[in-house]
């Protein structure tokens, strides 16, 4: 058994998705809402996985380089398709690096991206 927590975030972006075969092969824009589960076995001394604002904080900085840009300009975008799947699998790596070198005691579980209320893609564990 773990302890989950869950924090989020949004950033505006443009892409296109240069292999799809519909309507997404052409420039339009999203707002993505990024969610983050992050998991420890035990709380800490304070009761928590960890602060959820700082955990806020970690995943604004996974997407910083992200907001307000075009992603196809955006490496690893600019040679990986800027899917919501690629975006959340680049977020997920973006936050297991920083929490493993700052936090090792809480781990990453998922990160899902939304596209729109009702489209989203994940990845993790």
């Amino acid at each position: 058994m773990r302890y989950t927590i869950t924090t989020s975030c949004r950033f505006h972006a443009a892409h296109r998705l240069a292999r799809h075969a519909g309507r997404c092969a052409r420039l339009h824009g999203h707002t993505f809402a990024v969610d983050a589960v992050l998991s420890r076995e035990e709380v800490g001394d304070a009761g928590m996985v960890m602060d959820l604002e700082d955990a806020r904080s970690y995943l604004e900085r996974a997407v910083e380089l992200l907001d307000h840009s075009y992603l196809n300009e955006v490496p690893p975008f600019d040679v990986l398709e800027p899917t919501a799947e690629n975006i959340a699998r680049v977020v997920f790596e973006s936050l297991e690096e920083a929490l493993g070198v700052e936090r090792p005691d809480v781990v990453i579980e998922s990160v899902t991206v939304w596209e729109s209320p009702d489209a989203r893609a994940a990845y993790g564990r």
